[in-house]
C-alpha cells in the first residue's frame, strides 16, 4: 500500500505498521475524518514533551510523534478501504500533517533552547508546503488548459 511519494521511513517502517493497524480499524465503525481529527492530539502531546527539553522528554516526544506519523497513514487507508475518500478529508489530513510538523520543530527548538532554529525550520516547512501547492495547482491548470485546447481529443 505504499505511495510513490513515500520516503524511506514511510515505505519501510510506517506503511507496514499502519497497514496492519488499518486491517484492524476497518472492522470498526470509524470514519477516516474522525480518525484524522482524533490522532491530532498526538503532536500536541509530543510538543509538551519536547518543550521540557531534557533527554528523556525529547525521546518521549519523538516517540509520540513517530506514533502519530505511523497512525497518520491509517486515515487514508481507511478511506480507501471503505470507499470514503473525500477532498475535505484529504485537506484536513494535509492541514493536520502541516500543523503537526510545525508543532514538532517549534517545540523541539524551544525545548533545546534553539528557538530561532525551530522558527527557521517552521518557515522552511511552510515555504515547502506553499511551493508544493503552487506547483500542483500550476500543473493542474496547465493540464486543464491543454485539455481545453485540444477540445477533449483524448477523451
Amino acid at each position: 500500500m505504499s505511495k510513490p511519494q513515500d520516503g524511506f521511513v514511510s515505505r519501510f517502517l510506517n506503511r507496514p505498521i499502519s497497514s496492519r493497524i488499518t486491517r484492524l480499524l476497518v472492522k470498526f465503525p470509524i470514519h477516516p475524518i474522525a480518525f484524522t481529527a482524533s490522532i491530532f492530539v498526538l503532536p500536541l502531546v509530543a510538543g509538551v514533551f519536547l518543550l521540557r527539553g531534557d533527554y528523556l522528554s525529547i525521546l518521549m516526544g519523538a516517540a509520540v510523534f513517530q506514533v502519530f506519523s505511523i497512525l497518520d497513514g491509517c486515515d487514508g487507508e481507511i478511506a480507501r478501504a471503505k470507499n470514503l475518500e473525500s477532498k475535505f478529508g484529504e485537506r484536513l489530513d494535509s492541514v493536520c500533517d502541516f500543523l503537526g510538523s510545525l508543532i514538532y520543530v517549534l517545540a523541539l527548538g524551544s525545548g533545546l533552547h534553539h528557538f530561532k532554529e525551530g522558527v527557521v525550520c517552521a518557515l522552511l516547512i511552510t515555504a515547502n508546503e506553499l511551493l508544493l501547492r503552487w506547483g500542483t495547482r500550476a500543473k493542474r491548470v496547465a493540464s486543464e488548459d491543454f485539455h481545453d485546447l485540444c477540445g477533449g481529443c483524448f477523451s
